[in-house]
């Protein structure tokens, strides 16, 4: 008897060359989107079939944010108790932390006499002029 194996493999592993001749059948999925997250609640996250779509689509964040939300976070949000604990975790995994101004601090803006500053400001600047 013959039974069919599922190799999954992220699009940046190179697959062995076994793989690469037939019977072996490559086929690429979906990337995760609001519509298949909530395919999948329905089944997962009730005894009817029914959620809470509108809820759970509000919570969600964008398909581009879910797309690349990491199996390991996605496998954590999802025991969660509730279809919208779910959504309000991924959509907490997916907000992006602000980034730094571009030009960042300056040495100048450090105050202080430790040993790093110290060794900052010999390499670079001169030592802030002031009350000293």
């Amino acid at each position: 008897m013959r039974v069919p194996i599922l190799i999954l493999l992220p699009d940046v592993a190179t697959p062995p060359q076994v793989l690469h001749h037939p019977p072996v059948q490559r086929r690429a999925f979906a990337p995760l989107s609001a519509e298949i997250l909530i395919t999948a609640l329905r089944s997962t996250h009730s005894a009817t079939g029914r959620i809470d779509e509108a809820a759970v689509r509000a919570a969600l964040p964008d398909d581009a944010a879910l797309s690349d939300l990491e199996p390991l976070a996605l496998g954590l949000a999802m025991r969660a108790p509730t279809a919208k604990a779910v959504a309000e975790r991924i959509a907490a995994l997916t907000v992006k932390a602000p980034r730094a101004m571009a030009d960042g601090p300056w040495l100048e803006d450090i105050h202080g006499d430790s040993p790093a500053l110290r060794a900052a400001h010999q390499i670079g600047l001169p030592p802030p002029s002031g009350p000293g």
